[in-house]
């Protein structure tokens, strides 16, 4: 925890600003699915924690979006990392980010958009002393394309989702929304002028959305296009592909040139994350791939 608030301390006091990194990682965590109810989930659940604690300790400050967990999440997470971790804002058993000791947490909450009853998916926080300006962090745990389709009203739910972030958004300031879309960087509620407007080109930027006037997000993802991916999916009724980047990591186009490198992580400090096939290892691990961004 000192090598943390140290580093991040001693760049305030000279005026400078470290660099940090942004991990997205759906963990698969949820107990009430039939899959996870197992002996062995407790013990999984703080595998998965000590991984995470492990590969951003090698970071001078990180900001980590974490989807399905379980409730006694927060409890891991601290027993886990020795306090090197904190959870600084949740919505139900969706989505959690947390951040390491060190970083100023200006203010944190669920951000309310209730689909069908349905609960919250998106949290949202305010980080100080990364950038010059605050740094707004929003985690996302969206809707699948199986369960809300196009006939279900999905690019409406979409509209709701997108215009909530944006909406709260201060343009002035640094923006990041990072991770599980549920959608691909191509999809429509992901790359249209009237929803997330996530781009792949740095051209983009001098446009304007349709509803707040604000610039597009740029989309990192689309460089691991076509093959890559977070998710697979091997069912040909469903889908025309098997890998999907259902993960990903957005960023305001006013810090955009300040991304140093983004990559989906098929390994932990060693500790390889999919099975022999080359596939996420979900037995052990997740079925999702983290993925992970620096800035500065």
């Amino acid at each position: 925890m000192t090598q943390y608030r140290d580093t991040v301390e001693r760049a305030r006091y000279w005026g400078r600003f470290v660099q940090f990194v942004i991990l997205t990682w759906n963990i698969d965590a949820n107990p009430a699915l039939v899959r996870n109810q197992t002996p062995t989930f407790s013990a999984r659940v703080e595998l998965l924690v000590s991984l995470i604690d492990r590969l951003v300790h090698q970071f001078p400050a990180a900001i980590v979006c974490i989807q399905e967990i379980p409730p006694n999440f927060e409890a891991v997470v601290s027993s886990v990392s020795q306090g090197r971790l904190q959870l600084v804002a949740r919505a139900g058993h969706h989505v959690a980010i947390l951040v390491t000791a060190g970083i100023a947490v200006l203010s944190s909450q669920a951000i309310n958009v209730r689909i069908d009853a349905g609960s919250n998916r998106i949290v949202w926080c305010s980080l100080g002393g990364l950038l010059p300006s605050p740094v707004n962090v929003y985690g996302v745990h969206l809707h699948d394309r199986i369960n809300y389709t196009e006939a279900d009203g999905r690019q409406e739910i979409f509209l709701q989702l997108s215009r909530a972030i944006r909406d709260h958004w201060p343009a002035a300031e640094a923006a990041i929304i990072a991770g599980d879309f549920n959608s691909n960087p191509y999809h429509i509620e992901i790359g249209s002028r009237r929803k997330f407007w996530a781009v792949r080109d740095s051209a983009e930027f001098n446009r304007h959305h349709v509803f707040d006037s604000k610039p597009p997000f740029f989309n990192p993802m689309w460089r691991f296009l076509p093959g890559g991916g977070t998710y697979f999916y091997d069912d040909d009724t469903q889908t025309a592909c098997r890998w999907h980047l259902l993960d990903q990591i957005l960023i305001s186009s006013n810090i955009s040139g300040s991304l140093t490198g983004v990559e989906i992580l098929s390994q932990i400090d060693q500790t390889p994350l999919i099975d022999a096939d080359g596939q996420p290892n979900d037995e052990t691990f997740s079925d999702h791939l983290p993925v992970l961004a620096r800035i500065g």
